[in-house]
């Protein structure tokens, strides 16, 4: 499925909650705060545009970049490398770049 995944598979979620899992139970509730397609420039049609998410998580602690399964109500589960890009004024700010 990670490959039929595009930036519109994820637009229709922005607002909405997708839980982190980590280690044995942990879990990390990140918010999908924006989808950006990129142009795919030089890239035969048949391929998927390039396309990032940005997560914001709450709290002092923070996920370390890595691959996490993440779980939504409606996707279900998808396994994403994930990448702290910053910090907001009530956590951080999470990337995935899917090319």
């Amino acid at each position: 499925m990670p490959d039929a995944l595009t930036a519109a598979t994820f637009s229709p979620f922005a607002g909405g909650v997708f839980v982190a899992h980590f280690g044995a139970d942990g879990t990390y509730p990140l918010v999908l705060v924006e989808v950006v397609e990129r142009a795919s420039l030089g890239m035969p049609e048949t391929l998927r545009a390039p396309f990032s998410l940005f997560f914001t998580g709450q709290g002092p602690h923070y996920l370390l970049q890595g691959t996490y399964r993440l779980s939504h109500d409606r996707l279900g589960d998808l396994d994403v490398f994930i990448v702290p890009v910053g910090r907001t004024d009530d956590g951080f700010r999470y990337q995935a770049v899917f090319n």
